[in-house]
Order: C-alpha cells, then structure tokens, then sequence
C-alpha cells in the first residue's frame, strides 16, 4: 500500500513539474505580447495621408 501511495505523489509532481516548464515558457512570451499591444494602443496617431484616404473615398 505504501508504494501505491508514492506513485500517486510521484506522478503529481511529475505532471506539477510539467507545467512548471510550460509556464515559465509561455508566461514571459503573454507579458511580452501585453506589453507589446498596450504599446500599440498608446502610439499618436500620424499625419492622415490626403491621397490615400481621398482614394478610399472615391472607392
């Protein structure tokens, strides 16, 4: 019985482990891509380009 139980613990860590991994993969790559999308947002718009817009229009 007491092997039984330290199988149960081993694959829990295992698994526990696992998505340790894939979280310190992915989690930097989320905050890089939030921060890279606030950044986005927050850029002053450019001077409105007359010809393209006035092309868009006739359109």
């Amino acid at each position: 019985m007491a092997e039984e139980n330290d199988s149960r613990r081993s694959d829990w860590r295992g698994i526990g482990a696992a998505l340790l991994q894939i979280g310190a993969i992915f989690v930097p790559i989320a905050l890089c891509m939030l921060v890279l999308a606030n950044l986005s947002t927050h850029v002053p718009p450019q001077a409105i380009d007359a010809v393209r817009t006035g092309s868009i229009d006739r359109r």
